[in-house]
């Protein structure tokens, strides 16, 4: 089975817990927002498939605006594990049981095209034992 959705928007990162005034960890905003826009696709995606509970491999292509200024224009910002984590843990429990199945990963970034919108592109194989 190989599953493949497409999120648009500006893909986010999921680093380290903020913490609010009082010391309570949270998850900042954008940060929730995007898991949700994530998750979304993926329920679209994923219709009535039963939930993946076997190893599976997991393809992410981050399609990201380049930095205009700074020290290095053109950059695009964003640590690749960091992608990863929000949408592996955005698929969990609509996708897959858990993402600790996910025996491969490949996650990659790319400067999004003159004229197309900022996406990330996902697919899930499930892999054949033998």
């Amino acid at each position: 089975m190989t599953l493949r959705y497409t999120v648009l928007g500006d893909p986010r990162t999921k680093g380290s817990l903020a913490h609010g005034r009082h010391g309570r960890a949270y998850w900042p905003k954008r940060v929730k927002e995007w898991e949700e826009m994530v998750a979304v696709e993926a329920r679209r995606a994923t219709r009535d498939r039963p939930l993946i509970a076997a190893p599976c491999t997991v393809s992410i292509r981050c399609y990201l605006t380049p930095t205009k200024s700074g020290k290095n224009p053109g950059r695009k910002r964003g640590d690749v594990d960091k992608y990863a984590r929000c949408v592996l843990d955005a698929m969990t429990g609509i996708v897959y049981e858990d993402d600790e199945l996910v025996d491969y990963l490949h996650v990659s970034k790319h400067a999004v095209e003159v004229g197309c919108v900022p996406r990330i592109e996902v697919s899930v194989h499930i892999l054949v034992l033998t």
